[in-house]
């Protein structure tokens, strides 16, 4: 069961963390970089869905993916014919 005893607890051991970490600066740094990488790591997903995803209209962002996808297919093609002329040029096929 619950009691204020366990929030008087988890209230010592904060402050034992606190002790620990100001006496060890350098594995308080790598610990608050790892923290801040995983933080992060675990909200880019949610900023991507909600922000970057709505911030360009529907239609816009068509338009950017059937660009994105002719110059695709053009480079593609572009190399297949480089491809086949370099074949000629050199007595293949």
């Amino acid at each position: 069961m619950w009691d204020w005893g366990s929030l008087e607890i988890l209230w010592q051991d904060i402050r034992q963390a606190i002790r620990t970490l100001r006496n060890d600066p350098g594995f308080t740094l790598v610990a608050l970089t790892a923290l801040t990488i995983a933080t992060l790591v675990a909200l880019f997903p949610y900023y991507h869905a909600y922000v970057l995803l709505h911030s360009v209209a529907p239609a816009e962002m068509r338009a950017l993916v059937d660009k994105l996808q002719f110059e695709r297919i053009n480079w593609r093609k572009s190399l297949r014919r480089q491809l086949r002329s370099g074949q000629r040029r050199n007595g293949q096929r």
